[in-house]
């Protein structure tokens, strides 16, 4: 008796330890099928994995059912496509699980599923029964949702034709959607009645659960696309809005330098200084226009730049550029030449003067800044006349280390350099040859480059001017004496304190009547109480701003005052002005810091008649 419990003990100990095992193994395969899905990127493809191994579990526990249950029956063909089945289902789950082949797997798995409709039909003549149009839908959903609408289309006809071949070839004695009633009471036929209903519900499940997670991921990807492109608009609005208080920032001082520069050139100064000033009045205007490139060089890039056409000497402008950097190239002890084309020097042309001074201005100082040792050239020449019109080439060549052919591209690229180790030893934005290219494009030109690693570079471009009809004022006296002798009266609305003694200087060495106050609304009460002939108004100023200042005065019950000419003074974007409901309000712009040129401009244009025209040239 004792004996005999000791061996039932062994017995359950054995069982459970079996148990064990198969649980581990299940658990094993369970954690190799949740690490192949999370593997697979794809939501569609994780749901056909899902129902592919999903499915193999759930055909390995029916066949291992059907087994023992046909067994019982004394069904052996049953018993043996059972067994079959259950070996390849399983080497179908190894397939899946450890060698990743899904789509192959899914290919054996609606076969085994034709092998069944067919057998059904032929080999234990079942007919067409519940059962096989149940298989039927169950590879038509499989082979679309598994393997995709082509191989969809090919396996609902391959599942059609034995039900149509049978259906013909068969009709006579045979079974149509016909269950009896000892079918309905074998446990074998109930088992795989419910299965195929739980596998089409599986099969579905799986794909719609996928496309709805590929619907609410879609629009987590909208939401967060949204709010990029919020972010995108208020970093946007926030640069601009840096932009244009930076750009204010900069210009008011250099609005200083430029116009006291200007001041002391109108004082008879003598020959050397005069060439000093002139020196620091070039270079001056030189920054100006690096800071309002750097400023709207977005604007620049999106093609929204202007130029202006007015009449300059390009001899001229090549001699101030020349000297301004004649220093920088002794210091280094380079060879530093210029090369003019003797047809140039009486040539007047009208063009944008500040925008060729700035290319060339960039492609010297970058030439300047590469060269240790050698050359640096810079030559104008004209190409050809055609009628009116002259095309002249710009060159600037140095014996610098060059740039290789891979890079000759690259550094045209906003805030590009030729190489890492460029950067570390010269420093600088990346910023001057993409402008000069930008700036080559506005002129329906482009740069030319010849560039030999080791012996140097050559930057060239050509521009096609239209000569001017008269010569251009080249010197301050000469603007000096072009301006009429009229009675103005001029009122300046600014509050910066150094630009209006600026401002006030100039009005007094070209001999006219003015007016400094120091805000909006000052600036009304004079109108109010006095006659002017024109007034400079800041935007940006204490108490009342230009912007409500001119409103107000347009506003004024006195026609004549009210239609005073209106010319604003701006360290600002000039396209804030021109968004503003105020435009259409003011006559003229005179954007800070500005040149006495400039400034003659401007009045010369209000004494010709035209004042009542918009101009912002």
């Amino acid at each position: 008796m004792r004996h005999t419990k000791c061996c039932n003990f062994h017995e359950r100990m054995i069982h459970i330890s079996y148990l064990t095992l198969r649980m581990e193994a299940i658990v094993k395969l369970w954690h190799r099928l949740n690490e192949l899905i999370e593997n697979e990127p794809h939501p569609v493809n994780r749901a056909r994995i899902r129902t592919l191994s999903h499915g193999l579990f759930i055909l390995l526990g029916v066949c291992a059912s059907l087994v023992v249950i046909y067994s019982i029956q004394f069904q052996p063909l049953l018993v043996s496509r059972a067994i079959l089945y259950l070996f390849v289902f399983g080497v179908m789950l190894y397939l899946l699980l450890f060698k990743r082949a899904w789509r192959l797997v899914g290919h054996v798995f609606l076969w085994c599923l034709l092998s069944v409709v067919i057998s059904n039909m032929i080999i234990y003549r079942n007919g067409v029964s519940l059962l096989t149009i149940q298989y039927c839908l169950l590879i038509v959903s499989g082979a679309f949702y598994v393997l995709g609408v082509r191989w969809g289309i090919i396996y609902a006809l391959l599942s059609i034709l034995p039900v149509v071949g049978y259906l013909l070839l068969w009709r006579t004695g045979t079974r149509f959607f016909f269950v009896t009633t000892s079918e309905v009471s074998s446990a074998g036929f109930f088992l795989v009645l419910v299965t195929n209903f739980v596998m089409l519900v599986l099969i579905h499940y799986h794909v719609f659960k996928s496309f709805y997670h590929i619907q609410e991921q879609q629009k987590t990807n909208q939401a967060r696309l949204l709010a990029a492109i919020l972010t995108a608009g208020d970093a946007a609005r926030s640069r601009n809005d840096f932009l244009s208080s930076i750009s204010h920032e900069l210009r008011t001082p250099l609005n200083a330098v430029i116009g006291m520069t200007n001041v002391l050139l109108l004082s008879s100064p003598r020959k050397d200084q005069e060439e000093n000033l002139s020196i620091l009045q070039f270079s001056a205007e030189s920054l100006l226009a690096l800071i309002n490139d750097l400023l709207d060089f977005n604007k620049i890039d999106a093609g929204k730049v202007e130029l202006e056409t007015r009449a300059f000497q390009p001899a001229h402008l090549m001699e101030d550029i020349y000297e301004s950097f004649a220093i920088k190239a002794s210091e280094k002890h380079l060879a530093y030449e210029l090369e003019m084309d003797p047809a140039l020097k009486d040539v007047q042309i009208m063009g944008d003067q500040t925008r060729l001074m700035q290319m060339l201005v960039n492609l010297i100082s970058n030439a300047l800044k590469f060269t240790t040792e050698g050359r640096v050239n810079v030559k104008a020449s004209v190409v050809r006349e055609e009628g009116n019109r002259i095309v002249l080439r710009f060159a600037v060549s140095d014996t610098g280390p060059g740039i290789p052919v891979n890079k000759q591209q690259v550094i045209f690229e906003p805030f590009m350099q030729a190489s890492p180790t460029v950067l570390r030893q010269h420093g600088g934005t990346g910023l001057g040859l993409p402008i000069v290219k930008r700036l080559a494009e506005l002129h329906d030109s482009k740069i030319e480059l010849n560039s030999t690693p080791g012996k140097g570079s050559v930057f060239s471009f050509e521009i096609s001017y239209e000569r001017a009809v008269a010569l251009a004022p080249s010197t301050v006296s000469a603007a000096i004496q072009e301006l009429p002798t009229h009675n103005l009266r001029v009122l300046v609305a600014e509050d910066n304190e150094v630009n209006a003694v600026v401002m006030k200087k100039i009005l007094e060495k070209l001999g006219i009547t003015h007016t400094i106050v120091g805000n909006g609304l000052e600036a009304l009460t004079a109108i109010e109480q006095q006659q002017y002939s024109i007034v400079f108004m800041d935007i940006h100023m204490p108490v009342m701003d230009g912007l409500e200042a001119i409103r107000r005065i347009r506003e004024l019950p006195d026609p004549v005052k009210a239609s005073i000419h209106i010319i604003v003074l701006s360290a600002s974007d000039e396209g804030s002005i021109r968004d503003s409901d105020v435009y259409p309000l003011i006559n003229d712009i005179l954007p800070k810091p500005f040149s006495l040129q400039h400034l003659q401009d401007k009045l010369n244009h209000y004494i010709g008649g035209q004042g009542g025209r918009r101009d912002h040239t």
